[in-house]
């Protein structure tokens, strides 16, 4: 289980979400709404490498109005379906996302809005979640 926080700033706009191992190490980062190189190379210099050290670093982030705050990543299968665009061939998604690790179940959950953004944009129909999965089309750019 990965711990997951959430940054944003006073509006509620995500910027950003970093997350934790069980052991407590940076495993994951994504800062997906800094809109240049130079707020991301920022943020990578404020974020802690150890979860422990986190509530130091909310203290010093809400000095540049921003807020972290913590959540729970559910990687479960019924949740990765239940946001997947095409509500088809469940029994092949199952396995699909079954042999999926860690890091590529966060990439698939990170890749659906731009995803969906790009289905809705082309008018493209959606594949089935296997499909989508096995063809790693969440390494995609939309």
């Amino acid at each position: 289980m990965i711990t997951k926080y959430l940054i944003s700033n006073k509006q509620n706009q995500g910027l950003g979400t970093i997350g934790y191992n069980t052991e407590g190490v940076l495993v994951y980062f994504n800062f997906a709404g800094f809109k240049t190189a130079e707020q991301v190379d920022w943020m990578l210099t404020k974020l802690p490498m150890r979860e422990v050290a986190v509530i130091k670093t909310i203290e010093k982030l809400s000095q540049y109005k921003l807020v972290v705050s913590k959540a729970e990543l559910d990687l479960s299968f019924e949740n990765a379906y239940n946001k997947f665009a095409y509500k088809h061939g469940k029994d092949k998604a199952i396995i699909a996302y079954g042999r999926m690790n860690e890091k590529q179940k966060i990439a698939f959950f990170n890749s659906l809005p731009a995803y969906h953004a790009h289905l809705a944009k082309t008018g493209t129909a959606s594949t089935y979640m296997a499909t989508y999965i096995n063809q790693k089309r969440y390494e995609d750019e939309h």
